[in-house]
């Protein structure tokens, strides 16, 4: 029983083999682009400021903070 035991213990040693694939994480630095500040609006304050200039105002906020977002999330995908 030990002779078999061994016999087929050695077979399944010589079956093993090492990986004929290997894999390698590469980490590429973020794009330059998505590390540039997005320019903050001036908010226009004057005699002369309306309820319309206020609201272009607050929609350019909006729109500069869906850029940043979205280039946040470009970077944790690619950190990933």
């Amino acid at each position: 029983m030990r002779k078999i035991f061994c016999v087929l213990l050695f077979c399944l040693v010589s079956c093993a083999k090492t990986p004929i694939y290997t894999t390698e994480t590469v980490k590429q630095p973020v794009p330059e682009i998505l590390l540039q500040e997005v320019p903050m609006p001036v908010m226009p304050i004057n005699q002369d400021t309306t309820n319309e200039d206020l609201l272009l105002y607050a929609l350019e906020l909006e729109q500069n903070l869906t850029l940043c977002n979205a280039r946040l999330n470009t970077i944790r995908k690619s950190m990933e």
